[in-house]
């Protein structure tokens, strides 16, 4: 076999191995439980309807933070298509102008501008 067809790798290959983060580094979920705490202390002091709101807040934090990973990805990314599906745009025959910008004007093959006559 030729020498320079054996692919040589040092150790250790980061395709061995778990992969998997500790659940201590999770950013956003430590975040979203702080999160949570502060809101659900503001809500537990208003004894009103905004009160309420706060600890109703607090407890939709808290499930977020309670969430896998994984879970949260794919919740994020449903969102963000919702989102984008919902956009209408203000000016449907702009929008189509502007997409077809290109095509709509070709260039002229003269190579002078002035009409001569």
């Amino acid at each position: 076999m030729s020498e320079n067809l054996i692919q040589h790798r040092g150790q250790p290959s980061i395709w061995e191995g778990s992969g998997t983060r500790t659940p201590c580094c999770d950013t956003e979920r430590w975040l979203a439980a702080a999160g949570s705490g502060a809101l659900l202390a503001g809500g537990l002091r208003r004894r009103s309807s905004s009160g309420l709101l706060l600890v109703v807040g607090a407890g939709a934090l808290a499930w977020w933070a309670t969430s896998r990973r994984e879970d949260r990805v794919a919740r994020r990314a449903r969102l963000r298509q919702w989102l984008r599906h919902d956009r209408v745009p203000a000016d449907v025959v702009a929008a189509s102008d502007e997409a077809s910008f290109p095509a709509s004007d070709a260039p002229g093959w003269t190579s002078s501008t002035a009409h001569i006559g």
